[in-house]
C-alpha cells in the first residue's frame, strides 16, 4: 500500500520557470536591467513577457469554459448535485459528532499548467486513496458535489485535503480523506491514475437531456478554443523556461 508521505502537491496553479510559481514583477525587473549586461537583461525581459503571456491566456482559457456555457445549468440542477453528495457523506463518513473540532483542512493543487501542459502528479492519488469515488465534470456540477463533501468532512472533524482546479480556482477538483483512505475527484484531477473507483458518479446526467442537445455544438466550439488557448499558454511557458535557463547559467558563472 502506498504511503500518505508519497502524495505530493503544487502550491500554484501555474508553475513559472523560475519564479515559484509567483507573478513576475516587471517593474523590479526593468529597474534590475540597468546593471546587466544587455544580452542579460533581453533574456530577463523575455521570461517576464512570456510568463506574462502565459498567465494572460491561462485566464482567457478559464473564461471559455464548455461547463459554464449560458442556460446549462439550473438552480435545481446544483442542487440535486448537493443532495447525492449529502447522500453520500451520510453513508461514507458515518453521523456528525455531537460535539467536535472542525476537521483540519489543507489545500494543494493536483494539477499545474506548466511547460508540459496542465500536468498532474499521478502518485498523489494512490498515495493516498484506495477507494475513488469519480465524478463526471461535463456539465460543472462536480464542484458543487465536492464543496459539500469538503463541509460534511470538516462536521466529522475528519483531516481533508481539498484541491482547487487550476484553472478556476475557486473551483475544488478532488478531495482527499487520508484517514478514510478515500476520494472524491473529477476524471481530468485523476491524471490517468486512481485507486479502486468504488463509484462512478454521472451527474453530467443531472441536466435534461434536451437542453444539453441543444448547447452541444456551443460547448464542443468552446472546449476547442480553449484547448487552443492551454496549448498556446503551454508554448510561452516552453519558452519562458529555455529563457530561464540560459540566465541561470549566466547567474552560475558569473
Amino acid at each position: 500500500m502506498a504511503q500518505e508521505s508519497e502524495a505530493r502537491f503544487y502550491l500554484y496553479a501555474v508553475t513559472l520557470p523560475g519564479t515559484e510559481g509567483g507573478v513576475v514583477d516587471l517593474e523590479q525587473m526593468q529597474q534590475t536591467e540597468r546593471a546587466l549586461p544587455a544580452r542579460i537583461a533581453q533574456l530577463y525581459e523575455g521570461h517576464a513577457v512570456f510568463c506574462r503571456r502565459a498567465v494572460e491566456l491561462l485566464r482567457a482559457a478559464a473564461l471559455i469554459d464548455a461547463r459554464r456555457e449560458p442556460g446549462l445549468l439550473l438552480p435545481e440542477d446544483r442542487e440535486k448535485a448537493r443532495r447525492r453528495a449529502a447522500g453520500v457523506a451520510r453513508r461514507e463518513l458515518g453521523p456528525v459528532p455531537k460535539q467536535a473540532e472542525p476537521g483540519r483542512r489543507e489545500l494543494g493543487f493536483l494539477r499545474s499548467m506548466t511547460g508540459d501542459g496542465l500536468t498532474g502528479l499521478p502518485e498523489t492519488v494512490p498515495a493516498l486513496a484506495d477507494r475513488v469515488w469519480l465524478l463526471d465534470d461535463g456539465c460543472g456540477l462536480a464542484p458543487d458535489y465536492l464543496r459539500v463533501i469538503a463541509e460534511e468532512a470538516q462536521k466529522r472533524a475528519l483531516h481533508h485535503i481539498v484541491c482547487p482546479n487550476p484553472l478556476h480556482p475557486e473551483e475544488p477538483e478532488a478531495v482527499f480523506l487520508p484517514e478514510r483512505r478515500l476520494a472524491f475527484l473529477t476524471a481530468a484531477a485523476t491524471g490517468g491514475v486512481a485507486g479502486e473507483t468504488v463509484r462512478h458518479v454521472r451527474l453530467d446526467s443531472i441536466p435534461d437531456i434536451e437542453r444539453r442537445r441543444a448547447l452541444r455544438s456551443a460547448m464542443r466550439a468552446d472546449a476547442k478554443l480553449q484547448q487552443a488557448l492551454l496549448s498556446m499558454a503551454e508554448k510561452h511557458l516552453q519558452s519562458a523556461a529555455i529563457l530561464y535557463e540560459e540566465i541561470r547559467v549566466w547567474e552560475t558563472e558569473r
